[in-house]
């Protein structure tokens, strides 16, 4: 008896050790379509942030390396952008506020143009725009799946794919011209957008938001 009991007992561990366990993958990722909705809700609050832009590739025949500033909700916005000219990188100061733009070429002054040019080669003023910015880009996405769990710039991130709309991703990612397939990278501890990657005709464009909410005084230069 006592044997039987030793053998059904050993056949018992077997048969568990034969059965993958269902901890083993660590936990389960959250839903990429919840997720997406929790970034847009978190990020129709935000007033301000830092954004950078990082280009490979080239965007709508313009040799576009990158930007970088801070933006406000108001659609204010200062900061460079980076333009590679015949081979050598150039780089110009913008002050973007109400109706204008001051840009600043690698010498001289400010000029004020119409706030409408800025469009032409990157305008970031909506980003944080709830209705044009990544509230509604989250807002029209399709398809989401969230891919990982990953640390970027040292915040912990869900990694999620989607197909984002032309008609708002074109407004955050110069050169988008149909739907996309892209990926975005969402905090685990606050749902904001921390990154987005998102291919071009041409190249691939990468976009980073930090600093929220941090204090902002953007006022058109002196």
């Amino acid at each position: 008896m006592i044997r039987r009991q030793a053998l059904a007992l050993l056949l018992a561990l077997l048969t568990l050790a034969a059965v993958p366990a269902c901890s083993g993958g660590g936990p389960e990722l959250p839903d990429g379509g919840q997720l997406l909705s929790d970034a847009a809700e978190t990020m129709r609050g935000v007033n301000t942030a830092r954004f950078a832009l990082d280009v490979q590739g080239t965007v709508n025949g313009i040799d576009l390396n990158g930007a970088q500033g801070q933006l406000t909700r108001q659609g204010a916005a200062t900061g460079t952008v980076t333009l590679d000219q015949a081979g050598q990188l150039a780089e110009l100061r913008f002050v973007l506020t109400g109706d204008t733009l001051y840009l600043q070429g690698p010498t001289g002054g400010f000029r004020e143009l119409p706030a409408s040019l800025a469009s032409s080669v990157y305008d970031p003023s909506t980003i944080l725009d709830a209705r044009r910015g990544v509230p509604a880009l989250f807002g029209g996405a399709t398809d989401a799946v969230t891919e990982a769990r990953e640390e970027v710039d040292g915040v912990d991130t869900y990694r999620v794919r989607a197909t984002f709309p032309a008609e708002v991703l074109g407004r955050l990612v110069p050169g988008t011209i149909r739907d996309t397939s892209g990926q975005v990278w969402i905090g685990a501890q606050q749902p904001y957008l921390v990154q987005g990657r998102f291919p071009l005709p041409d190249g691939t464009a990468t976009v980073r938001l930090s600093e929220f909410d941090a204090p902002v005084d953007i006022a058109p230069p002196s």
